[in-house]
């Protein structure tokens, strides 16, 4: 197994806690216009 530098784990652990975000974000948009659609429709 290579040895990895400390900042490559870090790095990692940052990328994936930003598309975490992003992916939830990105839901959240989804389910406001959805709601907003269904008010409209009403």
């Amino acid at each position: 197994m290579m040895e990895q530098p400390w900042w490559k784990g870090d790095l990692a652990a940052d990328v994936h806690q930003t598309l975490r975000l992003k992916v939830r974000l990105d839901r959240w948009d989804i389910w406001m216009k959805a709601l907003k659609s269904l008010s409209m429709g009403k």
